[in-house]
């Protein structure tokens, strides 16, 4: 009975007093065995025994159940402080899962931006570029481990590189983007491949590193300077237009002022006598009023007011134009030297493109050596070019005319010469050049059926070779102030002009020629003589530009009364009227002012041959 079980107890026998008695008994749960008769003293000391061994095994219990309960406590605290161990745990694994989830996410998000990006840490050593960065600029961690190795490969010239540290520092000095008072450009940083990049910085201090992020406006900056330059493309255009208005009045104006010089002077030649020491003078005015007349025609084309013409032309002369002209616009600084080969055959090419050609060259070369000065060599001569000297152009083997244009300049590295017949593609200023000088030379000469090479290295200058391909065509000369015998004839001309002084020199060209004429200065008083008597002339010579009605719609006006009317028209420049109208409307023919004699025979005899009229 657990109620009795602690109390001891003492048998006490006068029979069956044997060992294995006293044993069963002590296994039976006895504390003491005596035997009667019991000695009294000894029954007490054995009472007293078994007291204090209660004694002592009831505090064994009591410490037993004391210490059970401390246990038990304790293990109730173990079990509370292990849940609160695993409840910590479980919240510290999903606080990591966060923590490596939200690194995994900053990481993705840095290597994918769109935008270049490098985190560096408190001394400038690169520890993670992203994806769009090495896209950009061509460069892995392992070749630009700092923020120097990253200058001295973006910005390899030392000047500018200064610059753009002094900005970088002051940023990660501020933690951010400069003051607005210091607000920095863009940057031109230079790419693996070569290529300049107009880049923006960003700075964003996290503790102990900074994220870099580049801000790559390359596109649009391209597309600012492009619009710019369309916009002053737009503008030149119509100064253009302005121009070629004023060149046309310009032309039309002095052509009629050559008429009479020119004409005069013909007849003047045609009456001295074959000795006369004034023949000589008349030639010298003859060829000044010639240079006037393609000077005017130079004019018209500058100012688009020509078609372009393709011919066997000889350059020489095109080439020492140009360099006349930029003598004046060149400072003296820079000398001119020029070995032009006189015995050059001609090229087929339009002149006015030429012209233009060698006036881009020769200004890229004066632009190169602009601070410093130097010598501008200027060389024309005929090569043969072989098999292997034409390897690496786009020329077959023959004869060429090679024009070299040269200066001493700044010169260009390999990087610069493969970009500059790119359009756009300029290292001058704003104000110095578009872009579009070298591609506009490119794309004459390829039109030319040429090419063009360039050698140079920096500091020593440039030279650019230019080949056209020679032939052998015979030039017909402009200027003819020796002729056959002009065809002469005979009829009635109606010659109208509302300058007086053309209608003088026109009317005695055509009386030498054989022709009866009646000269006319007002258009309006023609139509009426010739409604008039509309049988009798044989031929209407007009001007095109005259008061109160122009010469294609006087034309129509006098054929509208006779279809069979033959009709000249004469034209110092007129924007209303070409060979392609001119004949639409059933012109004989159109000549251009200043009229030669031996043209306006031509024009005559042919007009009239239709009426078996020529003499």
């Amino acid at each position: 009975d657990p109620r009795t079980a602690t109390i001891p107890i003492v048998i006490l026998t006068a029979m069956k007093t044997a060992s294995r008695h006293r044993i069963k008994a002590l296994e039976l749960g006895a504390d003491a065995f005596l035997t009667k008769p019991v000695n009294e003293a000894e029954l007490a000391a054995q009472v007293k025994a078994m007291l204090r061994i209660k004694a002592a095994e009831d505090r064994l219990r009591n410490e037993n159940v004391r210490l059970e309960e401390l246990v038990n406590q304790r293990i109730r605290e173990l079990m509370a402080a292990n849940e609160q161990l695993d409840l910590e745990k479980g919240q510290r694994e999903s606080i990591q899962k966060t923590l490596s989830q939200s690194e995994t996410r900053f990481k993705t998000m840095i290597e994918k931006c769109p935008l270049p990006m490098v985190v560096i840490d408190e001394h400038q050593n690169a520890l993670f570029l992203n994806e769009k960065f090495m896209a950009v600029f061509g460069y892995g961690l392992e070749e630009i481990s700092t923020a120097e190795d990253w200058w001295q490969a973006a910005a390899p010239d030392p000047e500018y590189r200064s610059k753009v540290r002094g900005c970088w520092d002051l940023m990660l000095k501020n933690g951010g983007p400069p003051p607005p008072e210091q607000d920095a450009p863009p940057w031109q940083l230079t790419s693996k491949d070569g290529q300049t990049r107009f880049c923006e910085f960003n700075i964003v201090p996290l503790e102990d590193v900074s994220l870099i992020i580049i801000n790559d406006i390359t596109d649009r900056i391209t597309v600012e300077v492009q619009r710019a330059q369309l916009e002053k493309q737009l503008q030149q255009a119509q100064k253009m237009e302005a121009v070629g208005a004023l060149a046309g009045g310009i032309a039309h104006d002095f052509n009629n002022i050559l008429s009479p010089l020119m004409g005069f002077a013909e007849l003047l030649k045609e009456d001295l006598p074959g000795e006369s020491p004034m023949t000589d003078s008349v030639d010298e005015i003859l060829k000044a009023a010639f240079r006037a007349r393609d000077l005017v025609q130079q004019i018209l084309s500058f100012s688009r007011q020509m078609d372009k013409e393709v011919s066997p032309i000889r350059i020489q002369s095109v080439i020492k134009e140009v360099i006349r002209l930029s003598k004046s616009i060149i400072p003296t600084t820079i000398s001119i030297e020029h070995r032009i080969d006189n015995a050059c055959p001609p090229v087929l090419a339009d002149p006015t493109q030429i012209h233009q050609l060698v006036m881009n060259l020769v200004t890229n070369a004066y632009h190169a050596m602009e601070r410093a000065g130097g010598i501008l060599t200027v060389t024309l001569k005929e090569t043969e070019l072989s098999h292997a000297q034409s390897n690496g152009l786009d020329l077959v083997p023959g004869t060429y005319i090679c024009l070299s244009v040269k200066d001493t300049g700044t010169g260009m590295d390999k990087r610069t010469m493969d970009r500059i017949f790119d359009p756009y593609f300029t290292t001058k200023g704003i104000t110095k050049g578009t872009g579009l000088g070298l591609s506009v030379v490119h794309g004459i000469v390829k039109n030319s059926s040429g090419d063009i090479t360039v050698s140079s290295k920096k500091g020593e200058g440039s030279e650019f070779k230019v080949f056209f391909p020679a032939i052998q065509e015979a030039l017909h000369p402009a200027n003819r102030t020796e002729a056959a015998p002009l065809p002469k004839g005979r009829g009635r001309i109606l010659l109208v002009d509302d300058e007086p002084h053309i209608v003088k020199i026109e009317k005695q060209m055509l009386e030498r020629l054989g022709y009866q004429v009646v000269a006319m200065e007002n258009p309006l008083e023609t139509l009426a003589l010739f409604s008039a008597r509309p049988t009798h002339f044989d031929l209407v010579i007009t001007d095109m530009t005259m008061p109160g009605i122009t010469g294609d719609v006087l034309a129509v006006k006098l054929m509208e009364i006779r279809p069979d009317l033959p009709v000249i028209i004469c034209t110092g420049f007129s924007d209303q009227i070409n060979q392609e109208s001119a004949v639409k409307i059933g012109v004989s023919a159109l000549l251009m002012k200043p009229v030669l004699t031996s043209d306006m025979a031509l024009a005559v005899k042919s007009a009239l041959a239709e009426r078996d009229l020529v003499g």
